[in-house]
């Protein structure tokens, strides 16, 4: 599977949740640190032209780093996630690189909002999500910096960084 994602990454959330993501989340095993999405599936490999490199790193170089926190946790029906809070400056992000590529719409089009998250967990089981409740919550709120988003790309199943794009940084890809 040849396929592209921006995302946020999300460090400080590794030595809470990392583990139960190893465990619940198959994404983890594939190379996907603890982050929160921007796009994805984003443009296919071939598509990542310089010019869209240099695209990407002016929006982001407009940004300023943020602080947020990861408050509470949350369900969608069948994933167990972390709430950042604001959750405004992802959701621009989202929206700017929506804006400019409208042929890589977040989650393929699939949902009509995009709720800024980091996954957890991938279950609907009542009793993983009581243990993982009892082993985020303690641990919440989580202070967080986000100063930059990477470019992933996956290929035969392994996800890699390609690129990386800092807030307030130089528009030089």
């Amino acid at each position: 599977m040849n396929e592209s994602a921006l995302l946020v990454p999300v460090p400080e959330a590794e030595p809470v949740v990392g583990d139960l993501r190893t465990r619940y989340d198959p994404t983890a095993s594939l190379g996907l640190p603890c982050h929160i999405t921007v796009i994805y599936p984003f443009l296919h490999p071939s598509l990542l032209t310089r010019s869209v490199l240099i695209e990407l790193a002016s929006i982001f170089a407009g940004a300023a780093p943020f602080r947020f926190s990861l408050e509470a946790m949350a369900r969608f029906p069948d994933v167990v996630y972390l709430v950042p809070d604001p959750a405004g400056p992802f959701s621009r992000f989202v929206a700017a690189v929506a804006t400019r590529w409208p042929e890589a719409p977040p989650y393929a089009g699939k949902y009509d909002a995009v709720i800024p998250h980091l996954t957890v967990a991938h279950t609907s089981d009542a009793a993983a999500i009581e243990q993982i409740r009892k082993t985020i919550e303690p641990a919440l709120p989580l202070a967080c910096t986000a100063d930059q988003v990477w470019l992933l790309t996956s290929r035969r199943d392994r996800w890699s960084v390609e690129q990386r794009f800092a807030f307030g940084g130089s528009p030089n890809a």
